[in-house]
């Protein structure tokens, strides 16, 4: 049975509204949904690139086992809700940033704030963007996900004495010119906890034991640590946290990065259990 969810601000659907648990969980890079005054030049397969696909339809039933799930629906090439609002490429822009950008390591990359480019260094823009339309959407979309996912921590800590959070992306199966680490083969999944800022370590080592049980291969803080969601709402000295973790495309999808494989269903089946082991752990963890 599916159960009730809501679209918040009209760009996010949250799941499990009434937070049955103290695990909460996002999906900031699952969107694929691209307004009209996007104005992209790269092709659909490009940005396809940047997007954790399907990763969604992984976590489908998380919400079944006992867990509350914040899905963006915009695309995060529209823009990217794991990255600081002056997280920004300045060269993309057509007059400097109000206040000033910081931009970080991943701007370098082309995967800022707004990302510059897609998959195989695509290009997405042929022009310059506007202060005033990356305002916009930071307005339409970065500030209402981050302040939706901060109400759904809220909530938990205050009904459960603790909130648990997990950030949810996919990964390629090896490293590539856009990442930090080029050329290498990785596991199956990554577990980041921003080299243990954001997280207790029981909570870390609980969903690496849920992983390696069912024989996965687990990495801890690499090539991956968090970004900007971990930054911002993981605070495990206030009771609240937050891990990021990545799957590695090769175990649900075909090696065109796109179409699910026959394997997707059988690890659908075991991110249901892993999130109900988590969320039993939670639910021991938390005071009554």
């Amino acid at each position: 049975m599916r159960l009730p969810h809501t679209l918040v601000e009209g760009v996010l659907r949250r799941d499990n509204p009434t937070i049955p648990g103290p695990l909460v969980i996002d999906l900031p890079q699952s969107g694929t949904h691209y307004p009209p005054d996007f104005d992209a030049v790269a092709p659909l397969r490009a940005l396809q690139g940047n997007v954790s696909l399907h990763v969604d339809a992984l976590y489908a039933d998380a919400v079944e086992a006992g867990a509350s799930v914040l899905t963006a629906i915009f695309a995060n090439s529209v823009i990217e809700p794991n990255r600081a609002e002056n997280d920004i490429d300045e060269n993309l822009l057509d007059a400097p940033w109000p206040g000033g950008a910081r931009p970080g390591p991943k701007v370098g990359l082309g995967i800022g704030l707004v990302a510059a480019f897609g998959r195989g260094r695509t290009p997405i823009y042929d022009r310059k963007l506007t202060v005033a339309e990356v305002q916009a959407r930071i307005e339409r979309y970065h500030r209402p996900y981050h302040a939706e996912l901060a109400r759904m921590i809220d909530e938990a800590h205050d009904r459960f004495g603790r909130a648990y959070h997990l950030n949810c992306h996919r990964m390629g199966p090896v490293g590539t010119p856009m990442s930090p680490d080029p050329g290498e083969i990785r596991a199956d999944f990554c577990i980041g906890d921003r080299d243990g800022t954001s997280s207790a370590p029981d909570f870390r080592d609980r969903v690496a034991s849920a992983l390696l049980r069912l024989g996965y291969t687990v990495a801890i803080n690499r090539p991956f640590k968090g970004q900007e969601i971990l930054r911002r709402h993981g605070d495990p000295g206030r009771g609240r946290h937050s891990l990021q973790i990545e799957i590695n495309s090769r175990l649900y999808l075909e090696a065109d990065g796109v179409t699910r494989s026959a394997q997707f269903d059988t690890v659908r089946g075991h991110l249901r259990k892993i999130v109900g082991d988590v969320v039993a752990f939670a639910r021991g963890a938390a005071v009554a």
